[in-house]
């Protein structure tokens, strides 16, 4: 239901999407980093990368929203109260559990919120606490970049582009701290984007 939702909402707003790296994606479930430009984002990687099974770690006020909060949970979402430390850890233990069970990849935008001025800021800082995800589920890190979502709002027939920039397997990162592995992901990330 969340999918056909999604997909209703992308064609009546002519959105076309273009995935530059999908051949990269691994076939166990994996954590979905990107940069976040609006609230197109999620939906577009869930809608276009439902093959995975990807879910998001969204901040509760979403899950709140009438009708979708029920779909969200429903397809593995989870909500992060960024207000309440006790339940931002079980929002994370969910996630993990979402991974390690095989339901489904979780993806979670480390910058905490929309990036409302690309123009100036390519990305905004991490929060480093994002990367527990992966490194507590030992799981691949998927590197993403998007572009153009922001455009939505003001113009029909607008063109995203989602380039999957680079997979980290467990290996690759197991004895980086999560703040190094944030800034090494961070800098993989503001090279690539070209938006």
């Amino acid at each position: 239901m969340t999918l056909a939702t999604i997909d209703v909402m992308l064609t009546a707003m002519r959105i076309r999407v273009t995935i530059n790296g999908r051949e990269k994606l691994p076939s166990k479930p994996f954590v979905y980093i990107s940069n976040h430009l609006s609230v197109f984002d999620p939906m577009i990687a869930m809608f276009h990368l439902r093959k995975h099974k990807l879910a998001f770690v969204s901040k509760k006020e979403n899950i709140q929203i009438i009708g979708a909060g029920k779909f969200m949970l429903a397809s593995g979402c989870t909500s992060l109260d960024r207000n309440n430390n006790r339940e931002a850890a079980k929002a994370i233990t969910t996630a993990i559990q979402n991974i390690t069970s095989g339901r489904n990849s979780m993806g979670i935008y480390p910058e905490g919120k929309s990036n409302l001025h690309p123009e100036n800021v390519k990305l905004l800082p991490f929060h480093h606490g994002s990367f527990r995800i992966a490194t507590k589920a030992k799981a691949p890190l998927v590197i993403a970049v998007i572009g153009n979502t922001r455009r939505v709002f003001r113009q029909l027939f607008t063109h995203i582009e989602l380039d999957i920039v680079r997979v980290l397997e467990y290996e690759e990162y197991k004895d980086l701290s999560t703040g190094e592995l944030s800034d090494m992901v961070y800098g993989i990330m503001l090279e690539n984007i070209k938006f």
